[in-house]
């Protein structure tokens, strides 16, 4: 069983950690299609800031909604 970091109060930032550990993507790549830098990544995943970009909000729900797609 997958377990996401209970410090993350965003909803999208869960579901997104939830693609990363299930498909194994390392922080390094996620962060580059994201389009965000390695720290802030970590940030987002210890639940210690959330995105505030539209851009960033928009790519990461792209993302959530392709995998959520594949995995049905």
């Amino acid at each position: 069983m997958i377990t996401v970091n209970m410090m993350i109060k965003d909803e999208r930032i869960k579901k997104l950690m939830e693609i990363t550990d299930k498909h194994q993507i390392s922080p390094t790549i996620m962060a580059h299609i994201i389009g965000i830098s390695v720290p802030t990544y970590y940030r987002y995943k210890k639940g210690e800031t959330v995105p505030r970009s539209q851009n960033t909000r928009t790519i990461i729900d792209k993302i959530i909604e392709e995998y959520n797609y594949k995995i049905k």
